[in-house]
């Protein structure tokens, strides 16, 4: 780091004697700026030394008609005077030193275009303190903000990490915060894990709040709900927060809100992520619009109060877990876009009477419906070919088993519960077929009676 400190000092003395290829003194109205600059390969500008005395400068975008794409090596190094900048949307790339010991800046505005941040390019900027950086980075050379001993948090709204060179950022204040976005937390620690120094213990979700809500923002501008800490009985969920749609329940939402007893889902939502109401022992009734179209793994898995439901037909899979120990739930209508109801997702529901099984649906995974003891019958359609392992274990109250597929589903030999009380009906003329295929349950196979 050193040798980035003392070639920025050299850069002071050896850009004085850069030969001026253009020059302009763009004002923004308020301040007078004077830059020098050069032609670029992609046919704009590139600033290369900035030979104003304001306090904030606003770079412009365009000097002499011609675009500004880039900040060159040392091009504010040492401008003392200045306490803010904003750069603008055109530039991709701001060089090696290029704000290099500018002791007075406290406020950096980077534009929505930055690609490449160089080597030492914010390095003594010793009153600057926090910064965003824009999604289209792509890399940030070594010691781009080192020494920047007032620096508390980075935002970097890029979901690809950006590639770093060697102590990219300082390690005198124990109080700073790299802030990403939440979903890709984990891609940065390990993108970032085999850096010179290790940053996975600085990083945080890039979150804000709203009312009860902590949100992020997906990648196409939407916000998903991260968390929830009201203490609503009956809640409406918004549509917005902050004015940006919400399109997203995020994992864990709402799991562990107790007190609600009832939820509005907007229909602004098309996503129920993993374990979004876990645990919600108090809630009833909920309301899923049909904007819905996945709903995750455990999403309502322990709500005990929970006594009916009623999925959505833009739904194709019911998931793993997704209703399991949801022991007071008596009934759900399942649409018929759903196809595959997987492992364990009604299990251990023992209020449940009755259970609809669309013409749809091929496939109930391993132990769907075990342990609803209170199930008594049930009808699956002919589209089903699979009928998984123990996925009617432990219904001891289901007597009748009416199966209209010809061709035998593929189960196993725990699929059903053995009961002296039990009837599988099929069609007449596949009853051999099934007795055959079925072997363990022959006993219990009839013809449907027509």
């Amino acid at each position: 780091m050193r040798n980035l400190f003392e070639r920025g000092l050299r850069l002071t003395g050896l850009l004085a004697s850069i030969s001026i290829l253009g020059c302009a003194q763009p004002t923004d109205g308020t301040d007078s700026f004077d830059y020098e600059y050069t032609s670029t390969q992609d046919d704009g500008i590139a600033i290369t030394r900035y030979t104003g005395d304001a306090i904030n400068v606003s770079i412009p975008s365009e000097i002499d008609g011609e675009r500004v794409t880039s900040i060159n090596e040392g091009a504010f190094v040492q401008c003392d005077t200045i306490c803010s900048v904003t750069i603008p949307n055109s530039v991709t790339e701001i060089g090696d030193s290029a704000f290099h010991s500018c002791a007075s800046l406290t406020t950096v505005t980077l534009g929505d275009s930055v690609t490449t941040i160089g080597a030492g390019a914010f390095m003594w900027c010793t009153k600057l303190t926090s910064i965003t950086i824009p999604k289209t980075i792509i890399s940030i050379g070594g010691a781009a903000f080192g020494e920047c001993s007032s620096l508390e948090s980075v935002t970097i709204n890029a979901t690809t990490p950006p590639t770093l060179g060697d102590y990219v950022f300082p390690d005198t204040n124990d109080n700073f915060t790299i802030l990403v976005p939440v979903r890709k937390l984990d891609s940065y620690k390990r993108a970032w894990n085999t850096t010179t120094k290790n940053y996975k213990d600085f990083f945080e979700g890039l979150t804000k709040i709203s009312g009860s809500y902590r949100y992020y923002f997906n990648d196409d501008g939407t916000v998903a709900i991260l968390c929830y800490d009201g203490y609503d009985y009956e809640l409406d969920i918004p549509s917005t927060l902050d004015g940006y749609t919400v399109t997203k329940i995020d994992n864990s939402a709402f799991m562990d809100c107790t007190n609600l007893t009832s939820i509005t889902i907007p229909d602004s939502v098309t996503t129920i992520d993993n374990a979004a109401f876990r645990n919600c022992t108090s809630l009833i009734s909920i309301t899923i619009p049909d904007s819905v179209t996945f709903i995750g793994s455990s999403a309502f898995i322990n709500c005990t109060s929970l006594t009916s439901i009623t999925i959505p037909d833009s739904v194709t899979i019911i998931n793993l877990a997704t209703f399991l120990d949801c022991t007071n739930l008596t009934s759900i209508t399942i649409p018929d876009s759903v196809t595959i109801i997987g492992e364990n997702a009604f299990y251990n529901c023992d209020s449940l009477i009755s259970i609809t099984i669309p013409d749809s649906v091929t496939t109930i995974d391993n132990c769907v419906f075990m342990n609803c003891e209170s199930l008594t019958s049930i009808t699956l359609p002919d589209s089903v070919t699979t009928i998984g392992d123990k996925a009617f274990y432990y219904c001891r109250s289901l007597t009748s088993i009416t199966i209209k597929a010809n061709n035998p589903p593929k189960i196993s030999d725990k699929t059903f519960t053995e009961n002296s009380d039990l009837q599988i009906y099929v069609p007449e003329n596949s009853v051999e077929d099934y007795k055959t295929t079925w072997k363990y349950f022959t006993d219990y196979i009839t013809a449907i009676d027509d």
